[in-house]
Protein backbone atom coordinates (compact mmCIF):
# COMPACT_ATOMS: atom_id res chain seq x y z
CA UNK A 1 0.00 0.00 0.00
CA UNK A 2 2.99 2.54 0.96
CA UNK A 3 5.51 1.08 -1.84
CA UNK A 4 4.64 3.25 -4.71
CA UNK A 5 4.98 6.58 -2.98
CA UNK A 6 8.04 5.72 -0.90
CA UNK A 7 9.58 4.39 -4.25
CA UNK A 8 8.25 8.28 -5.88
CA UNK A 9 10.32 9.74 -2.83
CA UNK A 10 13.22 7.47 -2.93
CA UNK A 11 13.81 8.32 -6.61
CA UNK A 12 13.65 11.78 -6.40
CA UNK A 13 15.94 12.23 -3.64
CA UNK A 14 18.47 9.67 -5.65
CA UNK A 15 17.97 11.20 -9.44
CA UNK A 16 14.89 13.60 -9.55
CA UNK A 17 13.56 13.92 -13.32
CA UNK A 18 17.16 12.22 -14.04
CA UNK A 19 18.07 8.89 -15.10
CA UNK A 20 19.75 6.84 -12.38
CA UNK A 21 23.47 5.51 -12.68
CA UNK A 22 23.43 1.86 -12.07
CA UNK A 23 27.38 1.70 -11.06
CA UNK A 24 29.92 4.10 -9.47
CA UNK A 25 31.57 4.15 -12.40
CA UNK A 26 28.53 5.30 -14.53
CA UNK A 27 27.85 7.92 -12.07
CA UNK A 28 31.87 9.51 -12.42
CA UNK A 29 31.51 8.78 -16.44
CA UNK A 30 28.05 10.57 -16.72
CA UNK A 31 28.11 13.64 -14.43
CA UNK A 32 28.64 17.00 -14.40
CA UNK A 33 28.01 18.01 -11.07
CA UNK A 34 31.37 17.31 -9.53
CA UNK A 35 33.59 18.91 -7.10
CA UNK A 36 37.71 17.99 -5.80
CA UNK A 37 39.35 19.18 -2.71
CA UNK A 38 42.78 19.02 -1.48
CA UNK A 39 44.70 17.88 1.75
CA UNK A 40 47.58 17.53 3.21
CA UNK A 41 46.96 14.45 5.21
CA UNK A 42 47.47 10.78 3.86
CA UNK A 43 44.67 9.03 2.10
CA UNK A 44 44.10 6.28 5.37
CA UNK A 45 43.42 9.09 7.02
CA UNK A 46 40.96 11.00 4.68
CA UNK A 47 39.18 6.97 3.64
CA UNK A 48 38.20 6.86 7.08
CA UNK A 49 36.69 9.90 7.91
CA UNK A 50 34.94 9.80 4.54
CA UNK A 51 33.95 5.97 5.13
CA UNK A 52 32.77 7.01 8.43
CA UNK A 53 30.68 9.99 7.79
CA UNK A 54 28.80 8.53 4.80
CA UNK A 55 28.43 5.22 6.46
CA UNK A 56 26.89 6.94 9.72
CA UNK A 57 24.39 9.09 7.79
CA UNK A 58 23.60 6.73 4.47
CA UNK A 59 21.55 3.80 5.74
CA UNK A 60 17.90 2.42 6.19
CA UNK A 61 15.99 5.56 7.40
CA UNK A 62 12.50 4.98 8.83
CA UNK A 63 9.98 7.70 9.80
CA UNK A 64 6.98 9.64 8.24
CA UNK A 65 6.29 11.50 5.86
CA UNK A 66 3.15 13.73 4.66
CA UNK A 67 1.45 13.47 1.27
CA UNK A 68 -1.81 15.10 -0.20
CA UNK A 69 -5.16 13.14 -0.14
CA UNK A 70 -7.61 14.73 -1.69
CA UNK A 71 -7.20 18.44 -0.32
CA UNK A 72 -6.02 17.24 2.82
CA UNK A 73 -2.41 16.02 4.10
CA UNK A 74 -1.89 12.04 5.43
CA UNK A 75 1.08 10.87 7.10
CA UNK A 76 2.86 8.09 6.06
CA UNK A 77 5.62 5.59 7.04
CA UNK A 78 8.48 6.14 5.11
CA UNK A 79 11.51 3.97 4.65
CA UNK A 80 14.64 4.85 2.81
CA UNK A 81 17.08 2.29 2.57
CA UNK A 82 21.00 3.81 1.13
CA UNK A 83 24.11 1.47 1.73
CA UNK A 84 27.65 2.63 1.10
CA UNK A 85 30.19 0.47 -0.97
CA UNK A 86 33.52 0.88 -0.30
CA UNK A 87 35.89 -0.23 -3.42
CA UNK A 88 39.08 0.16 -4.36
CA UNK A 89 39.99 1.94 -7.31
CA UNK A 90 43.98 3.03 -9.06
CA UNK A 91 45.41 5.08 -6.72
CA UNK A 92 42.48 5.11 -3.95
CA UNK A 93 39.55 4.00 -2.88
CA UNK A 94 36.07 4.91 -4.00
CA UNK A 95 32.97 5.34 -1.50
CA UNK A 96 29.24 5.94 -3.15
CA UNK A 97 26.32 5.92 -2.15
CA UNK A 98 23.48 3.82 -3.40
CA UNK A 99 20.18 2.07 -3.01
CA UNK A 100 18.23 -0.41 -5.22
CA UNK A 101 17.74 2.46 -7.90
CA UNK A 102 21.40 3.03 -8.20
CA UNK A 103 24.14 5.66 -7.13
CA UNK A 104 23.69 9.05 -6.61
CA UNK A 105 26.76 10.27 -4.62
CA UNK A 106 30.30 9.17 -5.53
CA UNK A 107 33.49 10.15 -2.60
CA UNK A 108 36.94 9.42 -4.34
CA UNK A 109 39.74 9.75 -2.09
CA UNK A 110 42.94 9.57 -4.20
CA UNK A 111 47.24 9.40 -2.93
CA UNK A 112 48.32 12.73 -5.14
CA UNK A 113 52.07 14.24 -5.60
CA UNK A 114 51.58 17.30 -6.68
CA UNK A 115 50.06 20.29 -4.57
CA UNK A 116 48.20 18.07 -1.66
CA UNK A 117 48.90 14.34 -0.64
CA UNK A 118 45.21 13.33 -0.49
CA UNK A 119 42.66 14.86 -3.51
CA UNK A 120 38.76 14.16 -2.68
CA UNK A 121 36.57 13.98 -5.63
CA UNK A 122 32.85 14.02 -5.32
CA UNK A 123 30.24 13.30 -8.10
CA UNK A 124 26.46 13.76 -7.52
CA UNK A 125 23.45 12.47 -9.78
CA UNK A 126 21.63 15.86 -9.24
CA UNK A 127 22.20 19.20 -7.08
CA UNK A 128 20.54 18.19 -4.44
CA UNK A 129 23.32 16.10 -3.04
CA UNK A 130 25.82 19.32 -3.68
CA UNK A 131 25.15 19.87 -0.18
CA UNK A 132 26.78 16.19 0.38
CA UNK A 133 29.97 17.88 -0.79
CA UNK A 134 30.53 20.45 2.05
CA UNK A 135 29.56 18.30 4.83
CA UNK A 136 31.90 15.37 3.00
CA UNK A 137 34.66 18.12 2.53
CA UNK A 138 34.37 18.90 6.91
CA UNK A 139 34.17 15.42 7.55
CA UNK A 140 37.51 14.66 5.66
CA UNK A 141 38.93 17.01 7.14
CA UNK A 142 38.15 16.27 10.95
CA UNK A 143 35.23 18.80 11.37
CA UNK A 144 31.89 17.93 12.61
CA UNK A 145 29.24 16.93 9.21
CA UNK A 146 26.35 16.91 9.40
CA UNK A 147 24.17 14.34 7.80
CA UNK A 148 22.05 16.31 5.05
CA UNK A 149 18.61 13.89 4.74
Amino acid sequence: MYKQPLAMITVMLMGGCVSIPNTPQELVNTTNISESFCYSEKPSLIQGRVNEYLSSCYKTIEGTTMLPAGGAFITMPMKLEFYVVGESIPGGKRYSVGNKHGYGFTAEVINESDACETKLAMYAVTRFWRKVFVQTDLAARGEKAECTL
